[in-house]
């Protein structure tokens, strides 16, 4: 009985940490899918930065690997508003790659 006890233990820990590791991959695939469509949609807004702007200062991104720094002065194309703090868009004459941006 005590062996029984041990193992159920066991399980429910693992599948406690499963879940929230779930939860994690479906909020970023949620994202890469809303980057993947806003490829393709026009620029909805264009701003010229007002200040600097470094990913690595920041760890609040939804998709950490795909947000893009700039700098003051850069303009910025946005594609579409992924929610209240982010942007999908990009740092035009850079590479042209499609990021998230802060609000």
């Amino acid at each position: 009985r005590v062996i029984i006890i041990f193992c159920l233990r066991i399980t429910l820990n693992n599948f406690c940490c499963c879940d929230v590791n779930m939860a994690g991959f479906a909020a970023e695939d949620k994202a890469f899918q809303a980057l993947t469509k806003a490829v393709n949609k026009q620029v909805q807004l264009a701003f010229k930065a007002l200040v600097d702007y470094n990913v690595e200062e920041d760890s609040d991104c939804p998709l950490p690997s795909y947000a893009l720094s700039f700098k003051k002065k850069n303009y910025l194309h946005m594609k579409q508003k992924y929610n209240d703090d982010w942007w999908i868009g990009r740092v035009v004459g850079e590479c042209e790659t499609i990021g998230f941006l802060p609000r």
